[in-house]
């Protein structure tokens, strides 16, 4: 009997089944689709960066002072429609607490938007994680160059990524092709 009470409800309720929408194929098919729905205002933030300055409560204090200030940021994401921001030379270097908390909130006001698209962070880890405090400095990319010793390079290159992204930085800009 009971049986044929849960056959009798999942008849009657199959026409409200919906079925999921076909998966996308590609990373391609799904930029194109998210590319699809982007205005035209958005697909301009998204090619706009601009530096952590900009968002900042007062810039000119000292790493362990530094605050987002809620109203430039929610300025820069919502109505610019910024999809990155850099750190710069001036900044100095925050902890790891306070990294976390600079990403967090950026991406917290980007998860807010109309598409949820993530602000990329990008930072220069020149010759180590120089913007992490704590985190390990190497020589310049052209002294380590002068070494020819591509083990030693790849090396320092895995550690300091490693420690960028603890930090919740997912953009390096660095190394370059140092010429000229």
């Amino acid at each position: 009997m009971t049986l044929l009470v849960i056959l009798l409800i999942f008849t009657f309720n199959i026409h409200n089944i919906r079925t999921a929408p076909p998966p996308l194929t590609s990373y391609d098919d799904q930029v194109n689709a998210l590319l699809n729905q982007m205005t035209d205002e958005e697909k301009v933030g998204q090619m706009t960066q601009i530096t952590i300055h900009l968002i900042l409560k007062d810039p000119s204090k000292p790493p362990p002072e530094i605050e987002v200030d809620p109203a430039k940021l929610t300025i820069a994401i919502k109505d610019y429609k910024v999809g990155s921001i850099l750190n710069v030379a001036d900044t100095g270097a925050y902890s790891l607490t306070q990294w976390h908390t600079i990403i967090g909130k950026i991406q917290d006001e980007a998860r807010d938007t109309r598409l949820h698209i993530p602000v990329l962070y990008g930072i220069d880890s020149i010759h180590g994680a120089s913007y992490i405090q704590n985190a390990v400095l190497f020589p310049q990319a052209i002294a380590l160059a002068a070494t020819f010793n591509t083990t030693l390079a790849h090396a320092l290159g895995r550690i300091a990524a490693r420690q960028t992204r603890a930090a919740g930085i997912p953009w390096n800009l660095h190394p370059q092709v140092d010429i000229g």
